[in-house]
C-alpha cells in the first residue's frame, strides 16, 4: 500500500473509531443524541494486503489517541499463545513508555543552520569590508572635523536610503517562504518607517534642515546605483532571502563603526554627530537578527559561495554612500 492509500486508512479508521465510541457515549449518559446519519459505514479495504505498521504517520497519530481509540486500530497478534507449558517466565511489565519517547518524526523540513556562515562572508570580502568600516568620513564624525553642510547632506541621503529600504522590504515580503514571515512583517516594517520619522526628525531639530528641503533632495549618483543594484538582485534572486545579504553590510557595518567610536573614546560628545549618528548606530540588536537569520537559511540558499559576489558588491556600494 503506498503513503495516500495508508493515510487514507488511518484517517477513516480514526474517524469510525471516534463515532463508535460517541454512539457508545450517547447511549450510556444520554448526554446528547447520536443521529442516525453518523452511523460508520461498513468498509471493504481497498487491499487485502497487510497494512503498513511501521508507517511514521500511522504510529505518530496512533500514539496520541487514548487506548480505548488506538488499540482496536494496531495490528493484531497473529501468533497463537504458547502452550502453558512453554509459557515465559513471569516478570515485571515493562516501564510505561514516556510521551512521545518512541514516536517516530518525519523528515524535518526546516533549513540547516551554518553557524559560521556570516564569518565566511566577511571573510571572503576581507579587503572590501575593510576599507568601508575604515572609511575616513564616519572617523571624522567622530572626532568631530566634518564639515555640518556635509552632514547634513550626508544625512538628508541616508534618510533616502531608509525610504529605499522599506520600498525594498515590501516587495520582499510578497515572496516570502511563509505565511509566518508575512505576518512578522507588519512590526517589522513599522519600525522601518519609523527609522525614516526618527531620521527626519533630527535632521529638523538637530540640524536646522527644513523639512522642504529634504523632500525636494534627489537621490545621489551613489544611492541611484545602489538602488539599482538592490532591485535588480531581487528580481533575480530570492527577494525576502537576498534583502538581508545585501543589508548586511550597512547594518554590520554602521553598528562596528559606532561601537568602536565609544568604546575606544574617539567620539567627540561635545559635537552634533555624536548624538545624531554614533549614539544612534552603536546598537546591536539588528546586527544579531541579520546574523541569525542568514546563518539559519542560507545553506537551504546554495551556501556562502552563492551569496559572496553580492556581499562583497553591497560592500563597496555601502562604502561609496560615505
Amino acid at each position: 500500500m503506498d503513503d495516500l492509500e495508508e493515510i487514507e486508512e488511518v484517517l477513516v479508521s480514526l474517524v469510525s473509531a471516534a463515532l463508535t465510541a460517541a454512539k457508545a457515549d450517547a447511549a450510556k449518559t444520554g448526554a446528547f443524541t447520536f443521529l442516525p446519519d453518523w452511523e460508520p459505514t461498513p468498509r471493504i479495504r481497498k487491499t487485502t494486503r497487510p497494512r503498513q505498521s511501521s508507517s511514521w504517520l500511522r504510529e505518530f497519530i496512533l500514539s496520541r489517541l487514548p487506548a480505548d481509540l488506538s488499540e482496536p486500530l494496531r495490528p493484531q497478534q497473529t501468533q497463537p499463545p504458547p502452550p502453558p507449558s512453554e509459557a515465559p517466565p513471569a516478570s515485571a511489565p515493562p516501564p510505561p513508555r514516556s510521551r512521545g519517547a518512541a514516536i517516530p518524526v518525519p523528515p524535518s523540513d526546516q533549513p540547516e543552520p551554518q553557524e559560521n556562515a556570516v564569518d565566511k562572508l566577511l571573510e571572503e570580502n576581507r579587503d572590501i569590508y575593510t576599507e568601508l568600516i575604515n572609511h575616513s568620513f564616519p572617523q571624522a564624525l567622530g572626532n568631530g572635523s566634518a564639515p555640518l553642510d556635509g552632514f547634513r547632506y550626508y544625512m538628508i541621503q541616508d534618510t533616502l536610503y531608509l525610504e529605499i529600504c522599506a520600498r525594498l522590504k515590501m516587495s520582499a515580503v510578497a515572496r516570502a517562504p511563509t505565511f509566518e514571515d508575512i505576518k512578522n512583517f507588519i512590526p517589522r516594517h513599522q519600525s522601518s518607517l519609523e527609522y525614516v520619522r526618527k531620521s527626519k526628525e533630527t535632521l529638523v531639530t538637530k540640524l536646522g534642515v527644513p523639512e522642504k528641503t529634504i523632500d525636494s533632495t534627489k537621490p545621489s549618483k551613489e544611492l541611484e546605483a545602489s538602488e539599482e543594484f538592490y532591485v535588480t538582485y531581487l528580481q533575480k534572486h530570492d527577494p525576502f532571502f537576498a534583502y538581508y545579504i545585501i543589508l548586511l553590510p550597512c547594518v554590520m557595518s554602521y553598528w562596528e563603526i559606532a561601537n568602536r567610536l565609544v568604546e575606544k573614546k574617539l567620539s567627540a560628545e561635545n559635537v552634533v554627530y555624536h548624538e545624531a549618528w554614533t549614539e544612534v548606530n552603536n546598537d546591536e540588536s539588528s546586527v544579531k537578527k541579520y546574523k541569525k537569520f542568514i546563518n539559519a537559511n542560507i545553506k537551504a540558499k546554495g551556501g556562502v559561495d552563492n551569496w559572496k559576489d553580492m556581499f562583497g558588491t553591497a560592500c563597496k556600494l555601502e562604502s561609496r554612500d560615505f
